[in-house]
This record gives structure tokens, C-alpha cells and sequence, in this order.
């Protein structure tokens, strides 16, 4: 049950940007084929392994209906993952997540070659009210999130936050996420790759939730080359204990790590615990907590 409950263990008085938050990368690409896949366990199993932060991307499919999608490749239904966000609803009311969402106005294949997709708010909008309630439960109300601490949150019934740059989507609230992203640092050799990215914590924003994101992205002009993303994790996770041990002890790093964002979040409990250690190493966690708090994730 630690897993289900660890944000109610954070101090009221912790910053939402202060708290050390597992997230997803491309969170609904379960089951997609291996070359587009990120996650191996629905958002449900997510949140049960800890994560409450998920990049959640859809586009139109075919059919008319929303799917989960990477870059041209379509996925599950959307609806599915709504359900899975009502369970997170459902199962306590102790839990905040963050959704950052994705839904292109097109995508293309290789130059202008591909096809451009259909939006259709109206649609999305009534998913999001029949399924989990933006109206009742999404987080709008404030005026900078750099100052909202999880007592504001806590108090205010609220259950999540929708970031979203762009209008359409009913409570959604824009500039809320900032999350860098370069082919060229993303694509590469595993300690270059942590010594490249850790340089994005330099530009973390104030006024904004700042998530970093670990994951590592293939392509054929990248240093590791074209493979699907589970081989690229198998370094990640074996080196992970590294990353965490520089955000700990490098300077100015601790005090501005946020969101920790990755691929494959459900394989093992690895890396979801070397994130949620750092909540202990910056004093988050209340102290009737302390002890259960490291006996779950001590690694």
C-alpha cells in the first residue's frame, strides 16, 4: 500500500515544485509495438508503482475515437486510460497526479509526408466529464504554482493537475510543465547522456513544475542508433543510482528536482524508489512518516 499512498506523507508545507514526483514518459504506450513502447503496465499499474506524473499523448484514430498515440503510431483506446485515471480517483482521496497532455493538430512521417489530424475538443471534453470530472476535481484555482504547497492542494479537494499549452480542453492549464527535451543529448551514450541532460536543471524555471526526463530516445543519428526503447532502459535503470546520487550532492541540483520522468516505470521498483529517496534527503517527508518512508524505498 505504500506505493497507493506515498504523496499523503509529504509535509503540508512542501511546494507541489519541491516534492520529488515519479513520472511516465509516453504513459500510454503499453501496448504498443516495441519500437513505440515506453511503459509495459497501464496508467492504473503506474500509479500503484508510484508514478503520478504521466505524459499522456492521443490523437483521433480512424474510427472517429480517441487513441493513445506516439508520434504516428496509434495505441489503446483513450477511454481505457480514463478508466484507469477514475480508479486512481476511486481508489484514495490522499493522491494528486499531474497529466501532462499531448494532442497534436498533425503528425507527419518523414518531411511533409503523412497524414494531419482531426481535433475535436467537443469530444474530448465530454471523455474527460464523463470520466473523471475536471469540473469537480482538476486543479485551476491559483495563482502561481511555484507557491501552491500540498496543505493549498490537500484543502482544496482537488485531485489533479491538466497541463496543456494550447486552448480546447476544459480546465487545462498552460505553462504549468516545463520538460526539455534535445535529440542530440537524448540519443546519447548512457554517462554522456546523464552528464548532458543533468545541465537542464540550470534553466528550471521559478514559476513552472520542471520535470527532467531520463529517458533516452533512439534514432538513426543519435550515438546509440536505432533501437526500440526497452534496450536503451537497461542501462538507464542499471545507472540509475548514479543520476540520483549527482542530484543529491552536485550543487543547486537538490533544491530544484522536481519530476523525474522515465520509460518502463512498472518493471521494478528501481527506479521509483532512488526518486522517491530524494523526498527524504530534502526533508519532505513528515516525521511520524520517516521511518516508513525509507523502509519502502531504501535500495
Amino acid at each position: 500500500m505504500f506505493y497507493e499512498n506515498w504523496f499523503s506523507y509529504l509535509k503540508d508545507g512542501v511546494k507541489l515544485k519541491d516534492a520529488v514526483i515519479p513520472g511516465s514518459h509516453n504513459a500510454g504506450t503499453y501496448k504498443m509495438i516495441p519500437f513505440a513502447k515506453c511503459q509495459s503496465g497501464s496508467l492504473y499499474e503506474q500509479y500503484k508503482f508510484g508514478v503520478r506524473y504521466f505524459d499522456t499523448r492521443f490523437h483521433m484514430g480512424l474510427n472517429g475515437k480517441a487513441v493513445f498515440e506516439h508520434g504516428i503510431i496509434s495505441g489503446s483506446p483513450f477511454e481505457e486510460g480514463l478508466a484507469d485515471i477514475r480508479r486512481m480517483l476511486q481508489n484514495n482521496d490522499s493522491e494528486f497526479m499531474i497529466f501532462a497532455l499531448h494532442y497534436p493538430k498533425e503528425e507527419y512521417l518523414i518531411g511533409k509526408i503523412g497524414r494531419k489530424y482531426k481535433r475535436d475538443f467537443d469530444y474530448i471534453n465530454d471523455l474527460f466529464e464523463k470520466y473523471i470530472e475536471p469540473s469537480k476535481y482538476a486543479l485551476t484555482d491559483f495563482d502561481d504554482i511555484s507557491k501552491l504547497t500540498l496543505g493549498d492542494i490537500r484543502n482544496s479537494g482537488k485531485r489533479y493537475l491538466l497541463a496543456f499549452d494550447d486552448i480546447g480542453i476544459s480546465r487545462a492549464v498552460g505553462g504549468a510543465v516545463f520538460a526539455p527535451w534535445r535529440s542530440d543529448w537524448h540519443g546519447m551514450k548512457i554517462h554522456k547522456f546523464f552528464d548532458a541532460t543533468l545541465k537542464f536543471f540550470e534553466d528550471a524555471p521559478e514559476n513552472a513544475l520542471f520535470c527532467y526526463q531520463t529517458q533516452r530516445t533512439p534514432g538513426v543519428d543519435t550515438e546509440e542508433g536505432l533501437k526500440n526503447p526497452i534496450t536503451l532502459e537497461r542501462n538507464v535503470k542499471m545507472n540509475f543510482y548514479r543520476l540520483t546520487e549527482r542530484i543529491a550532492n552536485e550543487n543547486g541540483l537538490l533544491s530544484k528536482v522536481n519530476i523525474i520522468s522515465g520509460d518502463f516505470m512498472t518493471d521494478s521498483h528501481t527506479k521509483i524508489n532512488h526518486i522517491l529517496k530524494l523526498n527524504l534527503i530534502k526533508n519532505n517527508v513528515k516525521p511520524e512518516f520517516e521511518k516508513l518512508f525509507y523502509e519502502n524505498v531504501k535500495v
